[in-house]
């Protein structure tokens, strides 16, 4: 989304109020959730189609993204964002670590119902060796310290592991899913029973 951030600041928007730096952001969400529903139903589709769906004009979508690649990829930021905001809820969020586990996974997978291309983002870039991103490894340290206090999680679990282990289960299981048409709820709950069902402390019992 820094890109699409960046866009809101230039031009005539650069020094007008804040009423149009909202409608311009207004239309940037519309503009990525649209394309999101569009380019899942159709992977070639036009500008002109992902503006008629967001229900503003050809220049709009232009003044903000200037080609497609530019756009995918601002949808791809908006998911990452939207991804590191349920995380940090779920660290900052009361309650047993395991059932906060199991709500944020169920949370990523509410993502892939308002941006359905999800899938086809997932893997479309050669694999980096990048270390897992500071707020997946923070949130589930978070979680597992929680899980040991209160005994719902097993103490030998590692944030690094169980964090990119987790995120890559969902958004893999997602993106196989979208090919049959799976309801991404049903995805994410499956997933949170296959990790909670490693992770949990045998001494939690089942709830």
């Amino acid at each position: 989304m820094a890109d699409a951030e960046q866009s809101c600041g230039e031009g005539p928007l650069s020094g007008g109020s804040a009423d149009l730096r909202a409608d311009a952001r207004r239309n940037i969400r519309s503009i990525l959730e649209a394309a999101a529903r569009v380019l899942a139903e159709d992977p070639n589709a036009s500008m002109q189609e992902i503006a008629a769906a967001a229900e503003v004009s050809r220049p709009t979508v232009y003044r903000h993204f200037a080609d497609r690649e530019e756009l995918i990829e601002a949808i791809r930021m908006e998911v990452m964002e939207q991804a590191f905001e349920r995380m940090n809820a779920a660290a900052a969020s009361d309650g047993p670590a395991d059932e906060a586990l199991e709500r944020l996974i169920g949370d990523l997978a509410e993502i892939a119902i308002q941006y359905p291309v999800l899938g086809s983002l997932i893997g479309g870039r050669p694999p980096g060796r990048h270390k897992p991103p500071n707020v997946v490894v923070d949130c589930f340290e978070t979680l597992i310290d929680r899980g040991r206090k209160d005994g719902t999680l097993r103490p030998d679990l590692r944030p690094e592991i169980l964090g990119p282990a987790t995120m890559g289960a969902l958004f893999l299981a997602l993106r196989a899913g979208g090919h049959r048409r799976a309801d991404p709820r049903e995805v994410g709950a499956e997933v949170a029973a296959l990790v909670l069902g490693g992770a949990r402390a045998r001494s939690g019992g089942e709830r």
